[in-house]
């Protein structure tokens, strides 16, 4: 059965855009489903597919949404989604409905400066790299963002011996940026 359930929480970390969506990652604090609380509380990735607004890490939203449990195909030898899920503490997927519930609550505490500028510094990128692909490798390995690689690049990456390479450089680029910020501050 399919329903709409009525999430409240904080966008964690960087949404990824493409050009039919905006993912991320979503914090759940509250779900309610026919006005009762369901009791799901944790980590979502969802979807936004039309009229989506500009989404912020760390802002506070209530949003009416579809979830269903971390589900994925596990072909021999091709990326099992469904374990990357699983490690990433992902406990349900889902996309978000085109309600007019939907809403921004807060900015909020919740939101960091270094994301906030990883995030700037990611719409940079795709503003000046042609392509969605060639914008997310460089988000990849600048920021550590890999929300804008799908499963088809990953397992790619994973096949030519190179995703660690992303993992390693956007890390150090990472740290070095929050070093540089504290230290200019």
């Amino acid at each position: 059965m399919h329903r709409d359930i009525e999430l409240t929480g904080r966008i964690a970390g960087l949404p990824g855009k493409s050009s039919d969506r905006i993912r991320f990652l979503f914090r759940v604090e509250q779900a309610r489903a026919e006005g009762r609380d369901i009791g799901f509380e944790g980590l979502a990735r969802l979807s936004w597919y039309r009229d989506a607004p500009r989404l912020e890490a760390g802002e506070r939203w209530r949003l009416t949404a579809r979830l269903k449990p971390p589900h994925g195909f596990a072909n021999p030898g091709g990326f099992d989604y469904e374990r990357w899920l699983f490690q990433q503490g992902i406990e349900a997927t889902g996309y978000v409905r085109g309600a007019e519930e939907n809403r921004r609550l807060d900015a909020g505490p919740g939101t960091s400066v270094i994301d906030r500028w990883r995030q700037r510094l990611g719409e940079r990128i795709e503003a000046i790299l042609p392509g969605p692909l060639g914008a997310a490798l460089v988000r990849a390995l600048v920021l550590g963002d890999r929300s804008g690689l799908g499963s088809e690049q990953w397992e790619v990456l994973t096949r030519t011996g190179i995703n660690h390479l992303i993992a390693i450089s956007g890390l150090h680029v990472g740290m070095v940026a929050a070093f540089l910020f504290f230290l200019f501050r």
